[in-house]
């Protein structure tokens, strides 16, 4: 019982804090990454919301196991990952795929305790896309708009949009090259801010 009320508690939290709550089916199954912290690169691939392979590359500590897991959602594609390895360590990583970032906690089996963060780089997706990435999404947006809207910069186009882009507004084509041609016919001397 006390754990239903702590998820809600949870629930309300986030809430307030503007966190969006999602749903375990949002954790990103078959992912594959190289973390880096500054001691040490770990490989991780997400085989389930149950288990995760983790790999450490070099260092007193390299070795791979497959462990299982707890996983909670957090909101904004942020999961609480924990685990006990064979050899008595437990590890909480928090990680954080809006950012890019895993934090973790982990105690060694001598006892040791590591705080540490890493830098998340993707080897293989995800089985399943997921976006729920809000900051990294309103930096996408910020970006095209400025790319096109203040620098006129008509390249950005094939970077940031698909061939089949849907355009919203009634009086323009539909697809990148209307959006292209748009972009390249906007005069010079007009000035937009991003808000």
């Amino acid at each position: 019982m006390p754990m239903q009320g702590a998820k809600s508690s949870l629930a309300i939290i986030a809430i307030f804090e503007g966190i969006t709550v999602m749903p375990i089916n949002y954790f990103p199954v078959g992912i594959e990454m190289d973390v880096s912290y500054p001691d040490f690169r770990v490989g991780l691939t997400l085989l389930s919301t149950s288990q995760l392979k983790f790999e450490i590359k070099e260092g007193p500590l390299r070795h791979t196991e497959i462990v299982d897991i707890h996983v909670a959602p957090l909101g904004n594609s942020i999961f609480v990952v924990s685990w006990q390895e064979k050899d008595g360590a437990t590890v909480t990583n928090v990680h954080d795929y809006d950012r890019g970032l895993i934090h973790s906690h982990a105690t060694l089996s001598d006892g040791r305790f590591l705080r540490m963060t890493g830098t998340i780089t993707v080897t293989r997706a995800a089985n399943q896309n997921f976006d729920n990435r809000p900051q990294r999404n309103k930096a996408l947006v910020l970006e095209a708009m400025t790319s096109l809207f203040q620098r006129r910069d008509a390249s950005a186009v094939e970077r940031l949009y698909v061939v089949d882009y849907v355009q919203h507004n009634p009086n323009i084509p539909q697809g990148r090259d209307a959006l292209k041609a748009i972009v390249e016919s906007l005069p010079t001397t007009s000035s937009t801010s991003p808000a």
